[in-house]
């Protein structure tokens, strides 16, 4: 699909939450959402350090969760945030 942001926004695949901690099972509904993701689609309007691909730190509730279908037909979410609400950016790997 498709997706673009609008203006000031970034569209973020959120890492995976842990399962565990420790030898503690956490359910899904009491998983915390990760602050830290990887780009997917960047409004026209920002900074080039803004490229896909590239790792961010987020502000703990910064954003909007959404879903898209996964090819294996179950939903991924995603986190729509604004430009403000990046805190850091990974610039290589």
């Amino acid at each position: 699909e498709d997706w673009e942001p609008t203006e000031g926004r970034v569209l973020i695949k959120p890492l995976p939450a842990p399962s565990e901690v420790g030898r503690l099972h956490i359910p899904d509904q009491a998983r915390e959402r990760p602050n830290i993701g990887t780009i997917v689609a960047v409004a026209t309007d920002l900074s080039p350090i803004f490229l896909a691909g590239r790792d961010v730190y987020l502000a703990r509730y910064a954003g909007v969760e959404v879903f898209f279908d996964a090819p294996d037909g179950k939903k991924e979410p995603y986190v729509v945030v604004a430009e403000d609400d990046i805190l850091l950016v990974r610039r290589s790997r």
